[in-house]
């Protein structure tokens, strides 16, 4: 969206004296990308010295990918030209590994030279905590598909499900009985409660002729 007033213009002392105390990395730029002036925490966010910055172009570091300097490049210029505010998230490799961050941009004139103000906010901990979220979601999908393949790989193979599976017709005639079934039905034979709860499931079942999930506590 375009904006309407006029560029304010930084002195080398204002900037010193107000933004440089900002701990957030705040840089201004020419429209080559030439890095005009830096605060410590623009510095301090990419883990090297002021003096290594200050006069240096921002595309010759290695911060950004080949990618992310062309789009950089592309935006810079045409914000400097239409005062645009132009906001978006980009990452960049420092000496202490990968960041996120999203700057905030603005129009602006340095000593009097067309410039751009940049603000970066680091949201670094934010991605990572997404990220690691995402991951987390990832793995239980991927268990949870890994359980439902291994039921769907039961009921093909009741023979080699662990828990206790039994096939009984509509006039309550047993059909199957895998191994885990036929020692739950033995221990059961002394439990005539427990065996009046199954019968009764079970006619419930047959009757309904849908599948349900019923839970029952046998002693």
């Amino acid at each position: 969206m375009q904006k309407e007033n006029k560029s304010h213009n930084i002195s080398k002392d204002t900037f010193s004296n107000f933004l440089g105390s900002i701990s957030e990395p705040i840089v201004i730029l020419n429209n080559e990308g030439l890095i005009l002036e830096c605060n410590g925490g623009f510095a301090n966010f990419l883990g090297m010295h002021k003096n290594q910055l200050v006069g240096k172009c921002l595309f010759n570091f290695s911060f950004f990918d080949n990618e992310t300097k062309i789009i950089l490049k592309k935006r810079l210029k045409k914000r400097i030209k239409v005062d645009l505010v132009d906001n978006h998230r980009i990452s960049i490799q420092s000496k202490e590994g990968r960041k996120y961050v999203e700057p905030k941009r603005n129009r602006t004139k340095y000593n009097n030279e067309l410039a751009d103000l940049v603000i970066f906010h680091d949201l670094t901990e934010i991605i990572q905590d997404q990220q690691k979220l995402e991951l987390t979601l990832h793995i239980e999908k991927t268990n949870l598909k890994r359980v439902n393949d291994s039921v769907k790989s039961f009921a093909k193979f009741p023979s080699e499900n662990p828990y206790p599976v039994m096939r009984i017709s509509k006039d309550k005639r047993i059909l199957y009985l895998n191994e885990p079934a036929k020692t739950l039905l033995k221990n059961l034979k002394t439990n005539s409660n427990a065996l009046a709860e199954l019968n009764r499931k079970s006619s419930e079942a047959l009757q309904s002729g849908l599948k349900k999930t019923v839970e029952a506590e046998i002693d």
